[in-house]
């Protein structure tokens, strides 16, 4: 049968339709995870000078987390506001 390659080295049998809607899928939830995108985006465009971070929505402490990881020397303040029972109750401090 013949199998596709990804650059994960994740074969994708090509006959099987469960198996290549298994793979979208999963390549659809790996691209849409708020955190690995925040961080591919930075690492990315490296931005300069002190930011003031603002952090919207309900992965906004995910959001939050993954840009404080990459900028935290950069960050001199900022707002994480989310929808109640969307936080780990944790508190950021600079």
């Amino acid at each position: 049968m013949p199998r596709l390659s990804f650059l994960n080295n994740e074969k994708v049998d090509l006959h099987s339709t469960q198996s290549i809607l298994f793979h979208l899928g999963g390549v659809a939830i790996r691209n849409s995870l708020p955190g690995p995108s925040v961080r591919k985006f930075l690492l990315e465009q490296k931005p300069k000078g002190r930011i003031l971070l603002l952090s919207i929505g309900k992965a906004a402490e995910e959001m939050a987390n993954a840009a404080y990881e990459i900028l935290q020397s950069q960050i001199f303040g900022g707002i994480i506001l989310t929808k109640y029972g969307y936080t780990s109750g944790k508190n950021f401090h600079l």
